[in-house]
């Protein structure tokens, strides 16, 4: 597989470089994550609020659950993308990988698989897997949207247009706030239904201004570029797809167990409302650590490239975790959770508490998204899949004490789980991530400059 790029500069890497790659990524990754916070506040304003709350996270979980090997088609196109044989490789793969999972999930949402799923190993009460029924329809469209535009960004940001990237999710949150501000007007509308609605059209309308803005990149880059080795085979991309499928798939499905664990722990349904709100805060601040996987990716092969990225991985570490202790430690986390989310007074206190338990988590993921891009640009994503296996044995495991004790609130343990699990993933990745690094120290000292 090559990994030849003309289009990056040859100098060594810059501070300045990053953060120009960077910030438009983090944007774009922050306002996505508004999003989640946006739906959660409008559907607390509707009739039924907890009930819907509870079924639109179950819906959204399932969701990405269903898109999760789309969401690696931007670390795919990040790497594999860089000439024009690549491009219609890939191009004709995704195709394949996006079909398959827009019928999987029709199948989910209009079969009798769906009792199985949401009223069965789910274990929703009744008149929440009621409500998240229609919602479960009409976000069927959603992995085909989203695999589309993340195939896309991939070949935007390796050629140094991420700002495009920003601009498509404004387009995108700009139709949330026409789609949901026109329900709260009209009112008595099932609030996960028109959050599903939301966020099918809107995503469909990014991936379609993506894909105006994408086309003249790949004419004048990527199609031009008649290659100089053979492009990657099927088995190739099996060997660095696979594991990043499945690391994606294990991710996404712990949030699920977490979500089916409250539903057998104390209070159930107040956990079940509580928890996508609280959840989706944390993914804001988590945001701009998803946003730096991708960057790391692109610029990790300039010379000096390790240091300046590792250096850069810390700022952010630490920038982001005294930002959310303040926030949490002062009335703003009160704020947010009950003006700003819509939460009754006992759900507000639920949050505030359950927030404590995942104040390591933003800062743990700008560190993971740091190994992550180490490990893809070594081509070891083997060790990406081993990391979550540690995440998701160590979620269930805190998981399991919380049911058999049935002692706590579900809330309050499935936090302290999902945490705990970030914390052996994170500790695994840095056994997994040193030879790597050793090796680009080695290639950097070989080159005359600092890695």
């Amino acid at each position: 597989m090559t990994t030849s790029d003309t289009t990056l500069p040859h100098g060594p890497l810059r501070h300045r470089e990053v953060v120009a790659t960077w910030w438009p990524l983090a944007l774009s990754w922050l306002l996505m994550t508004g999003e989640l916070v946006l739906t959660s506040a409008v559907i607390s304003r509707l009739p039924a609020a907890e009930v819907n709350l509870a079924a639109w996270g179950i819906v959204f979980n399932l969701s990405i659950v269903i898109q999760a090997p789309a969401t690696m088609l931007l670390a795919a196109s990040t790497a594999l993308v860089i000439d024009a044989p690549s491009y219609r490789r890939l191009r004709n793969l995704a195709a394949v990988i996006l079909a398959t999972l827009t019928a999987v999930h029709a199948v989910l949402a209009f079969t009798p698989l769906f009792d199985v799923v949401v009223g069965g190993w789910i274990g929703a009460p009744p008149e929440v897997a009621e409500a998240a029924r229609l919602a479960a329809m009409l976000v069927v469209p959603w992995s085909l949207c989203t695999g589309s535009r993340r195939f896309f960004h991939g070949i935007l940001i390796r050629h140094g247009r991420s700002r495009t990237v920003v601009l498509g999710t404004v387009v995108r949150l700009t139709g949330d706030c026409v789609i949901l501000g026109a329900g709260l007007v009209v009112g008595g509308v099932p609030g996960a239904a028109l959050a599903a609605f939301a966020m099918t059209v809107s995503v469909f309308l990014e991936a379609l201004y993506t894909w105006f803005r994408v086309r003249p990149v790949i004419a004048m880059h990527v199609l031009r570029e008649p290659g100089t080795g053979r492009p990657f085979t099927l088995p190739e991309f099996a060997r660095f797809y696979t594991p990043l499928v499945l690391t994606t798939l294990l991710s996404l499905a712990t949030v699920t167990i977490v979500s089916a664990a409250i539903t057998r722990m104390p209070d159930p349904l107040v956990s079940l409302a509580a928890w996508p709100v609280v959840f989706s805060f944390l993914l804001i601040w988590q945001s701009i650590g998803f946003a730096y996987q991708e960057v790391v990716i692109s610029l990790l092969r300039r010379r000096g490239g390790t240091i300046t990225l590792e250096a850069f991985t810390r700022r952010i570490a630490v920038v982001v975790s005294v930002a959310l202790t303040i926030t949490a430690a002062t009335p703003l986390a009160y704020a947010w959770f009950r003006y700003g989310a819509g939460l009754s007074g006992e759900l507000t206190d639920l949050a505030r508490i359950a927030l404590w338990f995942g104040l390591a988590t933003p800062a743990l993921r700008a560190v993971q998204s740091w190994q992550f891009g180490v490990l893809m640009f070594g081509r070891r994503t083997g060790a990406v899949l081993e990391s979550v296996l540690i995440f998701l044995a160590t979620t269930v495991f805190v998981l399991a004490i919380g049911l058999l004790t049935q002692a706590y609130t579900g809330l309050y343990v499935g936090m302290a789980a999902y945490a705990a699990g970030f914390v052996a993933q994170t500790a695994w990745l840095h056994v997994r991530t040193v030879p790597v690094l050793a090796m680009l120290r080695r290639r950097g000292a070989a080159e005359g400059v600092h890695p």
